[in-house]
Formats: structure tokens, sequence, C-alpha cells
């Protein structure tokens, strides 16, 4: 497919978008999982490792109340943790049983894919080579699957390196975020040493890894610029900086966000690419396209590769609990509202230390240590979206609190509503709760999180002020139950 040449504005400056790009059926279906989660159970909710590479996906779901941990042993015993779409070993799954944990596994089906062909082959006694990055979580879990089978892969340089039991008996299996050209020269050489290597019963490489390289290998010869839109621990994100490098962009970028782009980088370029890795929302890339508008790139013109239509179900374990709890399961599309642009996330930041603090205050999100909570900011007289959510920056926005759950029921959000005024604060870190402006010195954080956590769900009491049984307190001049 040719890139259009349609003629640029008058200043010959114009930007090529490609497509697809952004959020993958994987990444759409964890990310969805941890916003339905919040909601369906209310904060907070662990994570195993990031749900997804993505930086501001991280910190927008952290700031509604999940809290990601690396190991499994850092979760309490008997709470909920969902596992990252990378997909862990089978030692995970049992540390996760021995610590009573409820887990939700938002494994991408296509790594589950590979973790599968992985238990087939190692059931035959194959040698397995797995072609991928030392070190990914996507790599650490399929070789924990059968881990005396499999030998790890990570370029061509290694091939020379390889030695297997029976050269009869190998196949090769791949990580899915690897650059195709990449891989296919590892599998040539390996091939050439082993001739009777096998390959896998289908493409290990996602379809969305295929698609974005595609899409940018076909724009780089017209770019004097790709920036793509992705974090630093983005392995798709990377490959596309590279691929585009390779096909024939004068130079690339890989940012997080707008603000990161330097305008040096735009001396004597008349084209830039824009593109994003399969785990990146597209408020993001839109931050960009403003970006490059404001400095005169206005003229935006696509280039399609690919049309994606793939939706992937929830995991069995919340679609049960949404079936139970009366939802829909049937829609899984992440909603793009629900992820705030960056700059969307300070304004809200700000509107919202303005009307919290005063504004002699600094900026929420520039304030050391810990964050408002959903109740903060619903009793501080914030805008909310109609449909109950905080706006733009999202804070709480999933949870039960921030939505007016209370006692099971959907209640509203307008500032001085009953239900906005009784509402538990389940963030014990919550800076609200701190001694100054508006509110009495903040309660001990461990007797909190206990009263409003393990303690009230296993229906243990101690007295009538005790642990587990809210009482009054004075919260910006307002009364409310903690």
């Amino acid at each position: 497919m040719d890139v259009p040449e349609a003629a640029a504005d008058r200043t010959g400056r114009r930007v090529l978008l490609a497509a697809p790009r952004g959020y993958c059926a994987g990444v759409d279906r964890a990310v969805v999982t941890v916003e339905k989660a919040l909601e369906l159970y209310g904060p907070p909710v662990y994570v195993r490792k990031e749900i997804v590479h993505n930086k501001h996906v991280v910190r927008t779901l952290e700031k509604r109340g999940a809290i990601f941990v690396e190991e499994t042993d850092e979760v309490p015993e008997g709470a909920r943790v969902i596992f990252s779409a990378h997909g862990v070993s089978p030692t995970v799954h049992e540390e996760a049983r021995q610590l009573s944990l409820k887990t939700i596994d938002a494994t991408c089906p296509l790594v589950t894919k590979v973790h599968r062909e992985a238990v087939r082959f190692a059931d035959d006694d194959y040698d397995i080579l797995l072609v991928g990055h030392e070190g990914h979580e996507e790599v650490e879990g399929t070789a924990g699957e059968a881990p005396d089978h499999i030998t790890l892969v990570e370029s061509p340089e290694d091939v020379d390196h390889v030695e297997v039991r029976d050269p009869e008996k190998v196949v090769w299996l791949s990580q899915t975020t690897l650059s195709v050209d990449e891989t296919m020269e590892t599998v040539r050489r390996l091939r050439e040493k082993f001739p009777k290597l096998q390959d896998p019963p289908s493409d290990d490489i996602c379809y969305a890894t295929q698609n974005r390289q595609v899409a940018v290998k076909q724009m780089a010869s017209d770019c004097d610029l790709m920036i793509v839109v992705g974090s630093q621990n983005s392995s798709n994100s990377k490959r596309l900086v590279e691929v585009a490098l390779e096909y024939g962009s004068r130079d690339g970028h890989l940012v997080d966000y707008a603000d990161e782009i330097d305008e040096a980088w735009l001396d004597g370029v008349a084209t830039v690419g824009v593109t994003s890795g399969a785990s990146v929302p597209e408020v993001l890339v839109r931050d960009v396209l403003d970006w490059l508008a404001e400095r005169g790139y206005e003229d935006v013109q696509a280039v399609t590769a690919a049309e994606e239509s793939l939706l992937f179900a929830l995991p069995n374990e919340i679609r049960r609990d949404l079936k139970a709890a009366g939802h829909d399961v049937k829609k899984v599309q992440h909603d793009p509202s629900s992820i705030p642009s960056a700059r969307e996330a300070r304004c809200a930041d700000a509107a919202h230390s303005r009307s919290q603090f005063g504004h002699g205050m600094p900026d929420a999100r520039d304030r050391p240590g810990p964050r408002p909570c959903a109740r903060a900011i619903a009793d501080s007289g914030g805008a909310h979206k109609a449909d109950g959510r905080t706006s733009m920056l999202g804070y709480g926005g999933g949870s039960r609190a921030a939505r007016g759950r209370v006692g099971g029921r959907r209640g509203s959000l307008q500032s001085g509503g009953s239900r906005s005024r009784k509402r538990r604060c389940s963030a014990d870190d919550c800076f609200a709760h701190q001694p100054g402006p508006g509110g009495r010195d903040r309660p001990d954080p461990v007797r909190l999180r206990v009263g409003h956590g393990l303690r009230r769900r296993r229906g243990l009491r101690r007295g009538r002020r005790g642990l587990g049984r809210p009482h009054r307190r004075r919260h910006a001049g307002r009364r409310h139950e903690r």
C-alpha cells in the first residue's frame, strides 16, 4: 500500500498517522479487567506486575485504587490479585494458592496459546527454542511452563551457542511482541544449524504487533521523523522505532508524553510519522498530534495497513462475578474516556488541589507522598461526569466509592448529596485525612486499612467504636462516615 501523496499545507509540513495503532485486544481486555474489578469489588485491588507496559495507564489505575506489586508474596493473605497481560508461570499460580489469594488471570489469550504450545511440546519431549528477551515477564511465564525443555535465544548471534539433546526433536516458539524481521532471521539461522527444526502450529508473534510494524514499514521511507508513543519497558513499542529506522526514517524516538518531544527534532523536518505501541491509550496520541499542530504540522494523513476488530472475553473469574451482580459481560471494549490525557490529568489535579486546599496549595500531582481518595474528591465539590466518574483525572473513577455504590446501590455524586457524604474511605494513604486545612489529624493508617478492609470483610468487630465499625468524623467541613 502506498503512502498518500496529497499536498501538505502551505508550510510543506504534514503528519502521517499509522493505522492500526494503540490498544490491541489483549491490552484492552487486561485494562478493562482492572477497571471492572475496581468497580465490582472496590479498592484496593492488587495487580502482580504492571497490568500492561504503559506508564500512563498504570498511574491512572493506581489513582483509582489499584496496587501494583512485583511479587505474589507482597499481596496480603486472602486478598484479590490480578495477573498481568504478559502471563505468569505455574509457580506463581501455586504461590497464590498457598496464600489463599483470589486470583483473576488477565493473561492475553495469545500469550496463553504460547504457554499451551510449550506444555504440549515438552510433554512430547522436544527441546524448545524460545526466541525472546531475557527478563521480560512474558518470557519468564512461558519458560516457567517447561523449564527443563526451554532454551532462550535472544538474537541471531546467540544461535552459535545453542545446543539441543536431539536435533531431530526441536521446535521454536517466540515472545509475542518481537520484531517480525529479526525473529525470522533468528529462525533462519536456527534452521541452518538444525534442519529438522519445527515451526509452531501458528504464528506466535501476535497480529497487533505485526500490523503495527507493517504500517510503520509502509510510511517510514516518507518520514523525516518517526514519533512512537510508548513506554521504555514496552517491547513492541521499542521494536516500532527500530523498524522505522531500518525502513528509511531519518530519525525516530520513543516518548511517553507529548511534552517529552524535543523541538530540535523538528529541524528540517517536513513529514512526521506518528504511531503508538499496543499498550498505549489513544488520548496520548492525540496529545502528540495537538503538540505538532501547534508547531505547524496540521495536515494529518492516515496510513492504513489493516483493519482490526478482534475482542477477547473478560477472564472467567470476573465474568462470573459481574454476571451475578447483574452486569452486562458481553461488551468488554475499553472506554477511551476512562483514561485521561496527560493534559486533562494535570488540569484535573490542579482543579482538585484548588477546591480542596485553596489556590495557595501546590498541584496535587506534585505533592510528595499520598494522594486524595475518591471520597475526598466527591466531598470536595469537584466536577463529575454524568455517569458518576470523576471528570478527567479518574481518581477512583472505576471504584465503588467514586461511583456511589453504597450498600450495593448506585448513588448520586452531586456535591452535597446524602450518599456522597456517607461514603467510606478505602484509601489508607489519602492526604485529605492528614493534618491540615479542613480536617483533623489523620487516623492511624494501619487501623484505617484493617478497619475498612480485612476485619470488616471477615466480620470481626471489636467494641462499639472498634475496628470495622465506622464512626462520625469531620472532613472538609462536612460529616461523613469514615
